[in-house]
């Protein structure tokens, strides 16, 4: 407890994705009452996604020299998602190449090709 009854509190965040949130915390003092305090986080445009949102579902349904696509689920929507070969197996041309594809497909819209999440 710092002088004059303020407090601070320290908050670490990993944001994985492009993302902004803008709410207010509750917060309960035991002798003071609740206090409703501001919170926001704003992450940088990212093509990063959380891992632990991702559902690979079976067997691949393609694959390539660099990768296995797989059908999947990203926040409920059906997805297929290309995942490299075993990190030990991985060299830095397959990852500048297989960077080079995320932005090819991140600039391409068409119904004919699906969409880049």
């Amino acid at each position: 407890k710092a002088p004059h009854g303020e407090f601070s509190v320290a908050l670490s965040l990993r944001l994985l994705q492009t993302m902004r949130v803008r709410r207010f915390v509750k917060v309960a003092l035991h002798d003071v009452g609740e206090l409703f305090v501001p919170l926001t986080f704003e992450g940088e445009v990212s093509l990063r996604i959380d891992p632990n949102e991702l559902e690979l579902q079976g067997k691949p349904i393609g694959g390539g020299a660099y990768g296995s696509v797989y059908r999947g689920k990203y926040r409920g929507t059906v997805i297929a998602a290309k995942v490299l070969q075993a990190q030990g197996e991985r060299d830095e041309f397959a990852i500048r190449r297989f960077m080079k594809e995320i932005e090819l497909f991140e600039k391409l819209r068409n119904p004919y090709i699906v969409n880049f999440i």
